[in-house]
């Protein structure tokens, strides 16, 4: 990245941190589905059951709610200095 000026190598970090971010939502999504797939749906056909929906409804919203809860515990963390 030497070649590149500043502003350049700025916008290239930028980018690169931007596309990990979309990488690791991804890959979050993916897991989300194939979990919530797993648990949820007993008799694939061309539709989900309601029970089926349901349930992959709820397997996400938990799925959701324990990434939230796990984020904002590293924030703290992280903002208290990686104290307990």
């Amino acid at each position: 990245m030497e070649h590149f000026a500043r502003h350049e190598q700025e916008d290239l970090r930028e980018f690169q941190a931007q596309a990990e971010k979309a990488a690791n939502f991804q890959n979050m999504v993916n897991l989300l589905a194939v979990e919530c797939w797993d648990k949820c749906v007993t008799d694939p056909s061309t539709a989900l059951s309601s029970s089926e929906s349901k349930c992959t409804i709820n397997c996400a919203n938990r799925y959701l709610e324990a990434m939230s809860v796990a984020s904002q515990k590293i924030q703290l963390m992280l903002k208290q200095g990686g104290k307990k």
